[in-house]
C-alpha cells in the first residue's frame, strides 16, 4: 500500500530545497524509511568519461564506487543491460540467471553493505536517460514498499532537474541521420536500411556513427536512446 501521505510530505520538503546536498540528505533519509540507507542518480554514460552536464550522483560507499568505474562493472552490469528493456523499475531480487561477471559484482558489492536494491529509469525530454537506483543490506523489505519508493524516485529525480544539475541541449541532427537511427531503434541492420533507403550500408553506419558523435556516447544503443528522450526520435 503506497502511503500518500509520506509521499506528500517528501514532496513538500524537497520543493524547499536548495541546493543538492539538502536534496540528497532528504532522499536518503526517505528510503531509511523503508529499509535502505544508500543510493544512487546516475545518467546513462561512461561513468569514466562522463559527458559534459551528466548526472552523477553517488551516495555508495566511495571505496566500491571506484572499484565499480575501475573495472568499468557498468558496461557488464546486468541491471543496466535489464533496465531498458521495459523501462519499469527492476527489483535486484527479480534478477535471473547471472553469468559470471555479474555474480562477481553482486559478490563484491555485498561487501560494501549492498545486497538487495531497485533500480528505477528515468527519461526526461532534453536530458541523458537516468537511474536511481536505491540500496541496502536488508532483503526481507516489505513488497509493497517499492511502488512508493518509484514515486518518491520520481520526485526527488524532478527536482534535481529543477536545481539545474543537469541541461542537455540534444543537438541537432540531418533528415539523414534521423532516417537512419529511426530504422535502427526498429531493430534493423545497416544493410536493411541501405535497401530502405537506397543507399549503401556504410553510408548508413557513417550517418549512425555521426549521431554517436554528436551525443558523446559509445553505442549505438545509447544514441537512440538518447534522441528518444530528447524527443528526436519517436519509440
Amino acid at each position: 500500500m503506497i502511503d500518500f501521505s509520506l509521499i506528500e510530505e517528501f514532496v513538500y520538503l524537497i520543493e524547499q530545497t536548495q541546493n543538492l546536498k539538502s536534496l540528497t540528505d532528504l532522499f536518503g533519509s526517505i528510503i531509511r524509511q523503508f529499509g535502505f540507507d544508500k543510493h544512487t542518480c546516475l545518467s546513462s554514460v561512461d561513468l569514466n568519461h562522463p559527458p559534459a552536464n551528466s548526472i552523477l550522483i553517488y551516495e555508495f560507499p566511495e571505496i566500491w564506487v571506484n572499484r565499480y568505474k575501475e573495472k568499468e562493472y557498468f558496461k557488464h552490469d546486468l541491471v543496466l543491460k535489464s533496465i531498458y528493456r521495459e523501462a519499469k523499475p527492476l527489483k535486484w531480487l527479480d534478477l535471473e540467471e547471472m553469468d559470471d561477471i555479474n555474480q562477481k559484482i553482486f559478490y563484491e558489492a555485498q561487501q560494501f553493505g549492498i545486497r538487495n536494491g531497485m533500480t528505477i529509469p528515468l527519461m526526461m525530454p532534453g536530458h541523458y536517460p537516468c537511474t536511481i537506483n536505491i540500496a541496502g543490506e536488508f532483503v526481507d523489505v516489505d513488497p509493497r514498499a517499492y511502488s512508493s519508493l518509484h514515486l518518491l524516485a520520481v520526485h526527488y529525480f524532478n527536482q534535481l532537474l529543477l536545481l539545474g544539475q543537469s541541461d542537455f541541449a540534444p543537438p541537432a541532427l540531418t533528415p539523414r541521420q534521423k532516417e537512419c537511427l529511426y530504422w535502427a531503434a526498429q531493430g534493423k541492420s545497416d544493410s536493411d536500411i541501405a535497401e530502405i533507403l537506397a543507399i549503401r550500408a556504410r553510408t548508413v553506419n557513417y550517418h549512425i556513427e555521426k549521431v554517436r558523435e554528436k551525443f558523446d556516447v559509445r553505442t549505438r544503443s545509447q544514441s537512440i536512446a538518447l534522441a528518444i528522450s530528447c524527443g528526436l526520435l519517436l519509440p
